[in-house]
């Protein structure tokens, strides 16, 4: 082995672990996104306690269809107890606004101007996914294009998770 790499691997190897100490992963608690949606409407994950949520990081050009291939699951799973934010890097508001309308979004799609979400989030780029449980807890992160199909299976995982811990919680703990 020469000499340079015996000198260069152990500061290599301590970068990559000063890394991986930052990475948000499954079991992390996801940090707090809070603002107002591309159409003014308030967003905080803290009132989304309770539900399964996608958070999805994304920009137009690399993501923007996938982006719109979200809403027919969205509309079929957001009863179930499914949100979305999508979190837009890179776009200026009217490149936003189109892609909303244009794909006919009804789910939260915030801009994250300073990138400060994408950096608590650890999302080193576009798209990265991650699927938080009822109580904000990362179930999965997701890194570049994954089909529909295999969202959906993952999202209805963790729905299934959550309606069976409800059940074992009140059949342990009876209404009275």
């Amino acid at each position: 082995m020469p000499r340079s790499f015996r000198l260069l691997l152990p500061a290599l190897l301590l970068f990559v672990a000063g890394c991986e100490r930052d990475t948000l992963r499954a079991g992390s608690v996801a940090p707090e996104i809070s603002g107002q949606d591309v159409s003014g409407a308030a967003v905080s994950l803290a009132k989304l306690k309770g539900k399964v949520v996608m958070v999805y990081f994304f920009t137009n050009s690399c993501c923007g269809t996938a982006v719109k291939q979200l809403q027919p699951f969205y509309r079929e799973m957001k009863d179930k107890g499914l949100a979305i934010i999508a979190v837009n890097e890179l776009n200026s508001v009217p490149e936003v606004d189109g892609l909303v309308k244009e794909g006919g979004l009804t789910f939260n799609v915030i801009r994250d101007a300073g990138s400060a979400w994408q950096h608590s989030y650890s999302a080193p780029g576009f798209p990265t996914i991650f699927i938080l449980d009822g109580s904000g807890i990362v179930q999965e992160k997701l890194l570049g294009d994954v089909p529909p199909a295999k969202l959906a299976k993952l999202v209805q995982r963790q729905l299934e998770m959550q309606k069976r811990a409800r059940d074992a919680y009140e059949k342990l703990h009876p209404a009275r």
